[in-house]
């Protein structure tokens, strides 16, 4: 099958169409760019410059007849910075209507967290601990992570437009020293955790990196490969910031190495990034060409098959996320894995299941275990604390469309179900309200059939003797569930009225 990723920031619109075959293997058959500035402003005015919108439908509408053309059965576009911070909705709905296109606009930490995919789906890391940098045009994306997976994911306020705009005065000593300090107090909150690692060795991605790596390389010829990768230290880093600094936009854009395109921005990435590598106290960087598409390619493939394609050991960053919560907020572990053993069970056996995302597994299993994250705040309504919690964390590995979602159904796994006056779960499309519904109803279902908090139910089993009637068997291994059996005829309604039939639930011998 054919798949399209396309990567909405803040200076560029990209694209990219791999195919990919039934054991994960992919080949790139299209790559293309559309110099569609949407962050022109955006980070002073929070709005979108007209020229900027109509550049972009342009050119997302170009790419949308390249992807009906490579008949494409998947379209991942993912909105970073300069989305993240404009009033968007208006744009995101006409990419919609006119182009087919669906954008979902990811947290700063999701970003992160895709890059290190990229990165780490090409790149042996081994055991060392190394500083990921990705410099946007908007933000800039650290996380510091080895071969297995990553302990540190954050997103900064840095970025080549951003700084562009906001420093951009005829007196350059002055606003290099006043982009200095800003960067300094960016920074500052994140300093001593990242220091406190000991990373020596840094891994840079995106156009500022690959283009400062090019233009060192061609002017003073000092780079060498390593892990198969151009190495670039530091002081050569400075050193161009040093250089840039002295020239013209006019002089610039001969540089050799150079894209043309960055002649106006490369100054400030370059500063940007000789900041970070000192402030990080890095003694050598090396140039990735991977990035943002390559990880949302790579964490499609093993979500979509279910299967790791890469020699890496790394663990499930959605699992690992949620399981941080579970210690942070106090979260009874041994009951919220019962909870979603049982939903997760339930949901695969049930045909309703088959009409739903492939995402919906991830939320459900999400909101099991953080249904009862809101008992941190009080016991009263504790499921809309549950919701405020979940809608205001960041939760690597899940989109703040699915995050969304899975807060809705934490919401609904007690008390009542959905209403025409909740206007979160209102503002949904008609399928998304569907799959709430649906989950959440199951969920109750889960969290009934662990009432004693003792798992006495080891698994379940779904038949369907008529269409008014759904039985659900019980494994049980002869342990006593006469709790579970009473709160569960409590807890059936909901899941009944979603699926119009009446649901019985029996004990039985597993064959």
């Amino acid at each position: 099958m054919n798949i399209a990723i396309i990567d909405v920031g803040s200076n560029n619109i990209k694209l990219e169409i791999h195919h990919v075959d039934s054991h994960g293997n992919h080949e790139l058959l299209l790559k293309e760019k559309v110099p569609a500035r949407l962050g022109h402003q955006v980070f002073i005015t929070r709005k979108l410059a007209k020229q900027n919108v109509e550049e972009a439908l342009e050119g997302l509408k170009h790419f949308a007849k390249l992807i009906k053309a490579k008949q494409c059965k998947k379209v991942i576009a993912l909105g970073t910075a300069a989305l993240r911070e404009a009033e968007a909705a208006s744009f995101l709905k006409q990419v919609q209507k006119k182009t087919g296109i669906s954008i979902q606009v990811i947290s700063g930490v999701e970003e992160a967290r895709l890059v290190y995919q990229g990165v780490r789906g090409s790149t042996s890391l081994g055991e060392e601990k190394f500083l990921l940098i990705d410099i946007g045009g908007g933000s800039t994306e650290i996380s510091i992570a080895d071969g297995s997976k990553p302990y540190f994911l954050q997103s900064l306020r840095l970025g080549t437009v951003r700084l562009k705009e906001l420093f951009d005065s005829d007196d350059k000593n002055l606003s290099r020293k006043l982009m200095e300090k800003y960067i300094d107090k960016v920074v500052e909150p994140f300093l001593q955790e990242i220091l406190s690692f000991g990373v020596k060795r840094a891994i840079l991605t995106g156009g500022t990196a690959r283009n400062v790596a090019s233009i060192i390389k061609e002017k003073w010829g000092k780079v060498e490969e390593k892990k198969g990768l151009t190495a670039i230290s530091p002081k050569e880093v400075s050193k161009l910031a040093d250089y840039l600094h002295t020239l013209q936009v006019h002089e610039i854009e001969t540089l050799p190495g150079l894209d043309p395109q960055r002649a106006d921005i490369i100054t400030e990435g370059t500063i940007l990034l000789a900041k970070l590598l000192e402030s990080f106290r890095i003694k050598e960087a090396l140039v990735s060409p991977r990035g943002l598409r390559d990880g949302a390619l790579v964490d499609y493939i093993e979500r979509k098959l279910e299967r790791k394609f890469y020699k890496s050991k790394q663990k499930d960053i959605r699992k690992e996320a949620i399981f941080y919560l579970c210690k942070k907020y106090h979260i009874n572990k041994k009951h919220a894995k019962q909870c979603a053993n049982i939903a997760i069970s339930l949901f695969e056996k049930m045909p309703q299941a088959e009409k739903f995302p492939d995402n919906a597994k991830d939320i459900l299993y999400g909101a099991a275990y953080l249904h009862d994250i809101g008992l941190f705040i009080n016991y009263s309504e504790h499921h809309k604390h549950s919701y405020y919690i979940i809608e205001n964390t960041d939760i690597p590995g899940y989109t703040p469309k699915e995050k969304h979602l899975l807060a809705l159904v934490s919401r609904y796994h007690r008390k009542s179900a959905p209403k025409k006056s909740h206007s979160e779960h209102q503002a949904l499309s008609t399928e998304e309200q569907d799959l709430v519904y649906f989950l959440a109803a199951i969920l109750r279902i889960a969290i009934a059939l662990d009432k004693s908090a003792k798992s006495v139910v080891e698994d379940v089993d779904v038949i369907t003797p008529t269409k008014e009637e759904m039985q659900v068997l019980l494994y049980t291994g002869g342990k006593d569930c006469t709790l579970e059996l009473w709160d569960v005829q409590r807890k059936k309604k909901m899941l009944q009225k979603y699926l119009g039939m009446n649901i019985d639930f029996k004990v039985a011998l597993k064959p």
